[in-house]
C-alpha cells in the first residue's frame, strides 16, 4: 500500500488563508476542524484527505469561527451547527471546490 501521508506546516497553512480571516482563529479552530473530521485512520473524509477540505474552511470566515467554538461550551448553537451543516455540504457537494 503506498504511503500518501501530507504533513501540512501551519507556515505554508497561513499562505492559504483568505485575507481578512484573523490567522490565530484558524489555528485555535484547528483542534474542532480535527474532531469533526476525525483520526487518520477512522477519518469522516476516507480517502478524501484533510488539506481540501481544511482548504475550503480556512477561505470563509463563518466556517473558521464554526471550527474555533467546537469544544468552548457543551451546548450546540444554531449558527454552529448551520455552519458545520453548510462547510461540510460544500466539501461533499462541490469536491471541495473553495468558494
Amino acid at each position: 500500500m503506498p504511503d500518501n501521508r501530507c504533513i501540512t506546516s501551519c507556515a505554508e497553512t497561513k499562505n492559504f488563508i483568505a485575507p481578512g480571516i484573523n490567522t490565530q482563529d484558524v489555528f485555535d479552530g484547528l483542534i474542532g476542524f480535527y474532531a469533526l473530521t476525525g483520526c487518520d485512520t477512522v477519518s469522516s473524509f476516507s480517502s478524501k484527505g484533510k488539506w481540501r477540505p481544511l482548504q475550503l474552511v480556512i477561505k470563509n470566515q463563518k466556517y473558521v469561527q464554526a471550527m474555533k467554538e467546537i469544544g468552548k461550551q457543551w451546548v450546540v448553537t444554531e449558527e454552529m451547527f448551520i455552519a458545520i451543516g453548510v462547510c461540510f455540504s460544500h466539501v461533499w457537494k462541490e469536491r471541495y471546490k473553495c468558494e
